[in-house]
């Protein structure tokens, strides 16, 4: 009998943060191929309909996903706007602040290379449009949930 030895740790998957935004910012996509093809099988459950139902009004425990409201023009499930922004002063230090106006990361400028800078720029923008791709997702498959049920009828 030969001798075998298992790996002490196990394999876990890979979490997404080496991989190139490009192929982190498929929620949205994702999220309308499903709904697409919930509406073409066009059969749901009865559960899924009074869940549905009970979204659309407002029930208790139902409430709307982080990052959308509601439009009080359209009615519809909206996706929040992004609210950290990026400041660049006069100096050409950059700095990221929440909604808050709090710094949540800044860059020293350097006139012999700016890479601490594009860095952050850089950051920012992988974070807004990873950020908005999910907000717009949440809100593509609420609006899905509430036609199911006929549209938003009593939420806030």
């Amino acid at each position: 009998m030969a001798f075998t030895q298992k790996p002490g740790r196990q394999s876990f998957p890979k979490t997404g943060s080496g991989l190139p935004s490009p192929l982190l910012q498929q929620k949205t996509a994702a999220t309308n191929a499903y709904i697409a093809t919930r509406r073409a099988d066009n059969r749901f459950s009865k559960d899924e309909l009074k869940k549905a139902e009970n979204f659309a009004s407002g029930a208790a425990g139902t409430g709307l996903m982080p990052g959308t409201s509601i439009s009080s023009t359209t009615g519809q499930s909206q996706a929040n706007a992004y609210e950290k922004k990026l400041v660049t002063q006069s100096s050409g230090d950059t700095f990221m602040v929440d909604g808050s106006g709090n710094t949540i990361a800044s860059a020293k400028y350097n006139p012999h290379g700016n890479k601490d800078v594009e860095a952050l720029k850089s950051k920012y923008n992988k974070e807004k449009a990873s950020t908005d791709d999910a907000r717009t997702a949440n809100a593509n498959s609420q609006n899905f949930r509430a036609s199911l049920a006929g549209g938003f009828t009593r939420r806030n």
